[in-house]
């Protein structure tokens, strides 16, 4: 599974980061222990800054779609990004 996220993600999901997939943290979009589940629908690649940004609270995370996230910044704004095509 986590193969399969890095395959479809390619790079850490916070808009304009570009670090590889392969030097990020799989993440749950909606956290494990609020009830989110470990499939490919819940999971994404943040790399290790911004997933701590995530947990700290500055950042919100959605995945409406697989592969499909929108990010929250602090003041609000919202961010929509795709997976790069296969």
């Amino acid at each position: 599974l986590q193969d399969w996220v890095r395959i479809r993600d390619k790079t850490c999901r916070h808009p304009g980061c570009n670090r590889a997939a392969v030097a990020t943290e799989i993440d749950h979009t909606i956290p494990w222990h609020h009830g989110g589940r470990t499939d490919h629908d819940n999971l994404a690649c943040l790399c290790a800054k911004h997933h701590r940004l995530k947990t700290i609270g500055l950042w919100d995370y959605m995945q409406p779609e697989p592969g499909t996230i929108t990010a929250t910044s602090p003041a609000g704004k919202t961010y929509t990004t795709q997976p790069p095509p296969f």
